[in-house]
């Protein structure tokens, strides 16, 4: 709280107000942010502050400035920062001005305050509380209203990961993450018997679905709220080493994926009567029928993974974050490849230990406070040699008889 009452209450003395100083941070690309928390630490050469921003290319690739899609260079925010008043430069280093100071300390302040609040397994819980309670009211309430089975099923669903949040946030406080997942597992099972019931009573009474075009949207808008959640969960689960927030995520991908069903079931029973073909009207059923089969796949395969690691992380639980992840490691490292390069050549050995000294010792203010990449970047270096015969075979390195790599003459 502490934290919050600096950055929040913090005592102005070279801004005229808090909106003021907010407007000037918001002007700083995203990718200069860092850099200007390491010239809160010391004043930095050009040259020094040259490498920075390459080690950051490494990192983040290209630097944009965050909604404009426009470039902005090193020698462009240095220009906007010193007009700003922000930055100075005396003699052959730049330093930040009194102003600068200010905003410093004031997003060195608000950076760890909010990743504790939304990238820590307690906000993540917290934030799965409040999405799973809304969005089970809002499913089950149109749901019975229109007759959708598929979206009672999905509503169902939704109430017993209520539930397994609570438990979740539970086993954050208490730290019984391996009792958390198992309960989570269980109730996925009691979510299977609700999704059953749906689809028989609507196999028995079989109707088209009410409000079509409003179940319609609930589905899609559900769906894509899930999808969203479901990277969070992982991405903080997978940071953390939470399997139960892993577990989450799992599940939460599987809403994104039901609402898809819901949603073409939905569909086929509005075109059940526009042809007048009643039989479609058991597309909702069959949705319903389909959602308690993912569900129950999706839990044995927790059950799998729960046992051969002993609930200690979800390196190999399936999620389309976890690939997308791997893409981007792919990326990371290729672009290492072509810094280390540039500088001569490299064995695929001589460029692992470089990475992994990258990885491992430069570590500026801004990645310390927010703990960048733990959990998935310590993997880079094993990626060396694979990435490399990509580069080969794209004829952007080429190997020697020696085995070391360099840059091709077109790179």
């Amino acid at each position: 709280m502490a934290e919050k009452a600096e950055f929040k209450d913090q005592h102005l003395e070279h801004w005229e107000s808090h909106r003021a100083l907010h407007k000037a941070i918001n002007r700083i690309a995203d990718h200069y942010l860092p850099l200007i928390l390491e010239l809160g630490r010391r004043p930095l050469t050009l040259d020094e502050l040259e490498d920075f921003t390459r080690r950051q290319r490494i990192l983040y690739g290209r630097d944009w400035e965050s909604g404009r899609r426009r470039r902005v260079t090193l020698e462009g925010f240095l220009e906007r920062t010193t007009d700003a008043g922000i930055i100075e430069r005396s003699g052959q280093t730049y330093r930040l001005t009194p102003a600068g100071g200010e905003l410093e300390r004031h997003v060195a302040a608000a950076v760890p305050y909010f990743v504790d609040k939304f990238l820590s397994p307690r906000g993540a819980a917290r934030a799965t509380i409040i999405v799973h309670v809304l969005l089970s009211a809002v499913k089950l309430f149109i749901g019975f209203l229109s007759g959708s089975a598929g979206l009672i099923s999905d509503g169902i669903d939704n109430t017993g990961d209520t539930l397994a949040a609570v438990l979740v946030a539970l086993g954050i406080r208490y730290d019984k993450q391996r009792l958390t997942s198992i309960f989570i597992i269980v109730l996925m099972f009691v979510s299977v018997v609700g999704v059953g019931w749906a689809a028989w009573g609507k196999i028995a009474a079989p109707e088209p679905v009410e409000l079509p075009w409003l179940t319609l949207a609930v589905s899609l808008a559900a769906g894509l709220l899930m999808l969203v959640v479901s990277a969070y969960q992982y991405f903080v689960g997978m940071r953390h080493g939470n399997f139960a927030l892993i577990c989450q995520a799992v599940d939460s991908r599987n809403h994104f994926l039901t609402s898809l069903l819901v949603a073409g079931g939905v569909g086929l029973s509005m075109l059940s009567r526009a042809w007048d073909a009643a039989w479609l009207v058991y597309a909702d059923a069959g949705a319903s029928v389909i959602i308690g089969f993912l569900i129950a796949r999706s839990a044995f395969e927790l059950i799998g993974e729960l046992r051969s690691s002993g609930g200690e992380d979800g390196a190999g639980v399936r999620h389309f974050l976890g690939r997308g992840m791997g893409k981007w490691l792919a990326t990371l490292t290729e672009r290492f490849i072509r810094y280390a390069l540039a500088a001569g050549p490299r064995s695929p050995a001589e460029l692992q230990d470089e990475l992994r000294s990258f990885i491992s010792e430069w570590r500026p203010r801004f990645h310390a406070m927010i703990d960048f990449g733990r959990g998935f970047i310590e993997s880079a270096p094993a990626l060396v040699p694979e990435r490399l015969e990509a580069l080969r075979e794209r004829g952007t390195v080429v190997r020697g008889d020696d085995g070391a790599y360099t840059l091709s003459d077109d790179h």
